[in-house]
């Protein structure tokens, strides 16, 4: 008890020092003391940091990160697919030759071709299919020009007589025309 005693007093004769001016002592007498001893010290707690948590979801932004990236990545494969010369072409189909320019020391001349002996009837295309699917009761329809149409429906002049898996079979003033899905 008696340290705990002698350091509350110490304390306060600190505390005391500090807030009564005291008169300097003769330059004389520090020299033939030396240096006063220094004054004791309470030690003061010093406040202690927290500890660092890291959050429930710290994988949260290298998931979004990587998300942003794979579909950046797919979307410049597209990009590159689509801008890809002969990327129009399909499956099996030969390379298409890239247009010429015609300048004027090389443009061929024209040439007269023989006349057919039959002209074929050249249809502009009317009907694009563009999609088959099934109702629910299981009767095909059919996407053409961009609308749903069935069976002995009528559509840009046609009638549809039949839908098959893979092609349509239009009436068309009383002549038969098949429109094939691509």
């Amino acid at each position: 008890m008696s340290l705990v005693h002698q350091a509350l007093r110490k304390a306060e004769a600190e505390k005391n020092r500090h807030t009564t001016p005291t008169p300097a002592a003769p330059v004389a007498a520090l020299d033939k003391r030396g240096p006063p001893p220094p004054a004791p010290s309470v030690p003061v707690p010093l406040p202690q940091p927290e500890p660092r948590t890291t959050p429930a979801n710290s994988w949260l932004l290298p998931a979004t990160l990587t998300a942003i990236a794979a579909v950046a990545i797919v979307a410049i494969v597209i990009l590159v697919m689509r801008t890809a010369p002969g990327s129009n072409r399909r499956e099996g189909e030969a390379p298409a030759e890239p247009p010429r320019l015609a300048s004027a020391a090389t443009a061929p001349t024209p040439t007269v071709a023989p006349a057919p002996t039959e002209p074929a009837p050249v249809e502009p295309v009317r009907w694009k299919l563009t999609g088959i699917s099934k109702d629910p009761s299981g009767n095909y329809l059919a996407i053409i020009n961009g609308n749903l149409r069935g069976v002995n429906e009528y559509v840009d002049g046609a009638v549809i007589k039949s839908i098959e898996r893979d092609r349509v079979t239009l009436d068309v003033n009383g002549r038969e025309t098949v429109v094939r899905l691509f």
